[in-house]
């Protein structure tokens, strides 16, 4: 999550992946990729391997070049056991560098854009054609609930550090339709687990529940009109 501040306040980096991705496709995210083998050994830390992999990735699709020390790590999300294709990420925010102007890369991207995060949201909301997917969404979210300048996104991102790893969890049977749950939404199986677990953690983390009254909070994306939007409550 590459941030900028902009002249109405904080905008983040956005790209759209190609229609032809065999993983979400068409949908607009933050600029990554998947860890390789240049991307350190495995004697490194994942947090060192993850880092040198995004790096590199925004070097190759967004064409921009950032430093290894100013990486924020903030967030580890696991996709769904429902998925065919799942991937253990780690989700890291960095300020864009002076002087640089990023370009998508034609292949992997077709569109790359700054946005400020509620006016993200709201086009993905109102069926534009952003379309966010729920880590994306629920990001840009945490970023709104958090407010200020890029610098103290940062901050407080850098305080609340990696967090808990988000595995969220696919029921197609809810009754309000195809339904992903997070780890403390009482929906979730693992949920009594991860509230005894990381109760303080979660509520250290700014825009993932309710600052106020007990876990767990109700936070799961249901599915309209072919894209996801958050309930949370």
């Amino acid at each position: 999550m590459v941030l900028r501040d902009g002249p109405a306040g904080p905008e983040a980096l956005l790209v759209r992946r190609h229609g032809g991705s065999p993983f979400m496709p068409g949908a607009t995210v933050f600029p990554g990729g998947k860890v390789d083998a240049s991307d350190g050994t495995a004697e490194d830390t994942p947090e060192h391997r993850f880092g040198l992999a995004l790096i590199r990735e925004l070097r190759e699709e967004a064409n921009l070049h950032v430093a290894a020390d100013a990486l924020v790590p903030f967030a580890n999300w696991l996709t769904p056991t429902a998925e065919p294709r799942r991937f253990d990420t780690w989700f890291f925010a960095v300020r864009a560098p002076d002087g640089q102007e990023p370009m998508h890369d034609r292949h992997e991207t077709t569109e790359v854009g700054w946005h400020r995060p509620q006016d993200a949201i709201d086009a993905h909301q109102s069926g534009g054609p952003i379309l966010l997917p729920p880590p994306t969404l629920h990001t840009l979210q945490r970023l709104v609930a958090i407010g200020g300048d890029v610098a103290q996104l940062l901050a407080t991102l850098a305080a609340g550090g990696l967090g808990p790893q988000i595995m969220p969890h696919f029921m197609a049977d809810s009754p309000d339709g195809p339904t992903i749950v997070l780890p403390w939404d009482p929906l979730h199986p693992d949920a009594p687990a991860v509230v005894a677990t990381h109760g303080v953690a979660l509520l250290a983390m700014a825009g993932v529940v309710l600052q106020a009254g007990p876990l767990p909070r109700i936070d799961r994306f249901v599915l309209r009109e072919g894209r996801f939007g958050r309930v949370s409550r």
